[in-house]
């Protein structure tokens, strides 16, 4: 008999439950938002920050008067993020409740990798799908070096980075959805895209 896979919400309400990003600041968008701020040609008025944690990129984008949404799996999470009054919902990037082309941007950060193998072409044609112009992404393609992760975890698996693949690979699966590279940082695990347009 074949057991159930845990859903993403279950793994990552649990997860916060037990500590996981605790730290209202805690985020690894330090090289990608930067880039897609401050890149020449790049220009947005609407972003969506796919698996948003507590929303930090969300306020920041929020602040500078663009339209910032997010979303986040753990119900948790999205409270915490209400209760700042974040526009956040509860949702997964294999399911994004949008329609086609609804951001000029969206983004992750070191969501992708979490994702199960069998999801990731799914989350990929979301992502493109509701992004009108632009999609950026750090991806961290190796170990998760979090040291209390197998606490955070514990009943699911041991370790939370279940794609680990390098950053061409991520970068191949884009550009079969014709996304064009327009900034690859792979020192950094990061890169952007500008979205084939209809």
């Amino acid at each position: 008999m074949t057991k159930t896979r845990a859903t993403y919400e279950d793994i990552y309400t649990t997860a916060y439950e037990r500590g996981y990003h605790r730290d209202p600041m805690t985020t690894v968008s330090g090289a990608l938002i930067p880039l897609i701020r401050y890149t020449p040609g790049i220009r947005f008025d609407s972003v969506l920050d796919v698996g948003c944690s507590r929303g930090m990129v969300v306020k920041g984008f929020a602040d500078e008067g663009k339209h910032s949404v997010g979303v986040d799996v753990s119900k948790l999470a999205v409270e915490y993020c209400r209760q700042q009054r974040l526009d956040v919902v509860q949702a997964s990037v294999t399911d994004l409740p949008y329609n086609d082309n609804s951001f000029d941007m969206v983004i992750t950060t070191d969501v992708l990798e979490h994702l199960y193998p069998e999801d990731v072409d799914k989350a990929v044609s979301e992502i493109v799908r509701v992004t009108g112009k632009y999609t950026g992404h750090t991806i961290y393609p190796y170990k998760d070096q979090n040291k209390r992760s197998p606490e955070y975890f514990k009943g699911f698996f041991d370790q939370p980075h279940l794609t680990r693949q390098g950053i061409q690979w991520w970068r191949e699966k884009f550009e079969s959805l014709g996304c064009r590279v327009i900034l690859d940082m792979g020192i950094n695990n990061t890169l952007v895209f500008e979205v084939p347009s209809e």
